[in-house]
């Protein structure tokens, strides 16, 4: 797979610590959304970086990004991300990868399950059914350790009508506050699910899941394939 070569035309930095990262790419570049590209590291290591982008910006690609201490990728990400700042603008590419992706707009419910920083997969999905003018309901969750991690709050309460969004904090007597709002009565009717974020919490969700017995068309996430569990 042939590396393409992208310019860093921006990083903004949230309070939360995640850094929305904006690429100019320089030659064709395709994806479907929900998919994710590596970064390639001047060494040689790729650095698995989900899309939170439309493939209809294309040339133009967002990537979110939150450090993650101790990570041997996250020290080489933020090298790149100094090396920005301070004038090397220009990185490498590789993509797309992952199978769990949209093409809307859909005709089965749709539910996105986002733990953390895994909201930039629901973002590529839901900005794609916006480009192409989806009107079933689609309905996301958030969940999130702290209420300062939900850096794009406010663009999803006013996304589009046919978005349903609930944010999720975690309390003392919640550690996964998806999994507690699955467990309300008919939370889930049916349909596709796609679940991001870390191992854990995908499946915790997964669990939660199976425990209420919810009759869904398919259960995806990328972590089946990278985290299989043993």
């Amino acid at each position: 797979m042939a590396a393409i070569q992208a310019h860093f035309a921006s990083i903004a930095h949230h309070d939360s610590g995640v850094r929305q990262i904006a690429l100019t790419l320089s030659a064709t570049f395709h994806f479907r959304a929900g998919q994710y590209l590596s970064v390639v590291h001047p060494g040689g290591v790729r650095i698995p970086m989900s899309i939170a982008s439309a493939p209809e910006l294309l040339p133009r690609l967002e990537l979110h990004y939150r450090p993650q201490p101790g990570l041997p990728e996250a020290v080489l990400m933020d090298e790149l991300l100094d090396g920005a700042a301070h004038g090397s603008c220009d990185v490498l590419i590789e993509g797309p990868f992952g199978d769990v992706f949209v093409d809307g707009p859909t005709q089965d419910d749709l539910l996105l399950i986002a733990g953390g920083s895994g909201i930039a997969q629901c973002r590529s999905i839901i900005a794609h059914l916006r480009s192409v003018r989806q009107t079933r309901d689609v309905h996301l969750l958030w969940s999130v350790t702290a209420a300062d991690q939900l850096y794009c709050d406010d663009e999803l309460r006013a996304f589009a009508t046919w978005l349903h969004y609930v944010p999720l904090i975690d309390t003392p007597n919640a550690k996964n506050a998806a999994v507690m709002w699955l467990r309300r009565p008919a939370a889930v009717s049916g349909g596709r699910i796609i679940i991001s974020g870390g191992p854990g919490f995908v499946y915790a969700v997964v669990d939660a899941l199976a425990e209420i017995r919810a009759t869904v068309a398919t259960v995806e996430s990328d972590v089946f394939s990278y985290a299989p569990r043993r």
